[in-house]
């Protein structure tokens, strides 16, 4: 696997194919202390570097819009959290049993997948630095696609998200035990649902672990929050970036909206100013994207 250049598609199929082939073991690993897991992983990190690139919380940085939406389908309640790692990382996500559940990239297997965020980590001396940047096949870098970003504002119902990205302050952070380098920060849009929506309009989500489910069970009276991260696409709409601030002519915006119908995000929970992530959306159509609402909104992930 993997032995041409790292283009996107190079690096998704040794991803997909042999990347989460052996993490799923290592979710199963009993340590004498849940924060050796990183030190497991680093094996296989190194490992699949040659081919994937850099590795952030154990997550290939050129493909980390896509990580962000992996599944994890546990079985029979075993899927459990790690402690001391953040929400959005598979480091903190462990299995209980030797009979483990499918580990999978949420139905994106070989269909391109087209950024909406641009996402800052704190670097070494405590300032925002993107982590990803702009897409480039011929780099095997999945990043951020401005012309598609451009195109999903067309639909002008709701505040803009950023086509490039800005230079911003870190966020002052709320008071709370939080460690800044487990943070992801990103404009993007948020959908909230209630219950019925999610049966009425048919849309499938799942909780990443049972102590997320006896989490909604307490509070089934809130609204289901939906961060949008991505599209794909429906028949091939590869996209490009936009280039010296041109825009799509009319045809093109109207090739997006008629390919791209499939609304990627993760589901959230809120907690003193963060966002932790506690389970997936299967996608979702244009139509029942913009029934939630969207708005826009900074994300502090943990």
């Amino acid at each position: 696997m993997g032995t041409g250049p790292p283009t996107i598609t190079n690096r998704t199929l040794q991803y997909e194919s042999v990347y989460l082939v052996l993490l799923r073991p290592y979710m199963g690993r009993v340590l004498t202390y849940d924060s050796d897991i990183s030190k497991a992983y680093s094996g296989i990190i190194h490992a699949q570097s040659r081919i994937l690139g850099d590795f952030h919380m154990a997550m290939p940085v050129a493909l980390f819009g896509r990580a962000l939406l992996l599944r994890a389908r546990h079985m029979s309640g075993l899927w459990s959290r790690r402690a001391g790692f953040p929400s959005w990382s598979w480091l903190g996500w462990k299995h209980n049993s030797t009979s483990m559940g499918a580990i999978e990239d949420i139905r994106l297997q070989g269909r391109p997948l087209l950024i909406l965020v641009h996402l800052y980590v704190r670097d070494e001396v405590g300032q925002p630095t993107l982590l990803l940047g702009p897409r480039d096949d011929a780099k095997g870098i999945e990043g951020y696609c401005s012309r598609s970003i451009a195109c999903y504002n067309e639909f002008r119902n709701f505040e803009l998200l950023p086509i490039h990205p800005s230079i911003i302050e870190w966020p002052l952070l709320p008071e709370d035990n939080i460690d800044p380098s487990q943070l992801l920060v990103f404009w993007t849009h948020v959908a909230a649902f209630s219950h019925l929506d999610f049966v009425v309009r048919d849309i499938f989500w799942q909780f990443d672990s049972p102590e997320d489910q006896t989490w909604r069970e307490r509070y089934q009276s809130q609204p289901i929050e939906v961060v949008l991260i991505a599209v794909s696409t429906i028949s091939g709409f590869t996209g490009n970036n936009l280039s010296n601030n041109q825009d799509l002519p009319p045809r093109s915006r109207l090739g997006f909206h008629k390919q791209c119908d499939r609304y990627y995000g993760i589901v959230i929970e809120r907690h003193r100013g963060f966002a932790r992530r506690i389970g997936l959306t299967d996608y979702m159509t244009r139509a029942q994207w913009l029934s939630g609402h969207p708005r826009k909104e900074l994300i502090l992930l943990i």
